[in-house]
């Protein structure tokens, strides 16, 4: 998947780019969010239960982290490439707008803010 983002133009960092492989293994998720946070960095994520989760959703609160995570797990890792490239520019109004602090949710073909009405996700 990020060499499908990088191909459509996108800046990627990913765990393993940031922090090693072995490193980013081991990282919580509350200490890479917290980072991804201070950078300004939109994270995509697959772990559905995220959102379920107290210590992530407040990482993701304190640190204002645009998140949007991919809850199909029936998704091949090329058909989430495919959906999350053709949805750059959504992705990019989305992180840019009022929807700081908030938790994305993208499943096949809907993209839509967790506890909120989804929004269509189209595709390419």
């Amino acid at each position: 998947m990020p060499d499908a983002l990088r191909a459509a133009g996108a800046t990627v960092h990913t765990m393993a780019d940031v922090y090693g492989e072995r490193i980013g293994q081991g990282l919580l998720d509350e200490e890479w969010l917290r980072e991804a946070g201070e950078r300004g960095w939109v994270v995509l994520m697959k772990d559905a239960k995220v959102r379920h989760r107290p210590a992530q959703r407040q990482a993701i609160e304190t640190y204002a982290v645009r998140a949007f995570v991919v809850t199909n797990a029936n998704l091949t890792g090329a058909d989430q490439a495919e959906r999350l490239v053709s949805n750059l520019n959504r992705i990019a109004r989305f992180a840019q707008g009022l929807w700081r602090r908030s938790t994305w949710t993208s499943s096949t073909p809907r993209i839509g803010r967790t506890g909120r009405v989804a929004r269509r996700m189209t595709r390419g």
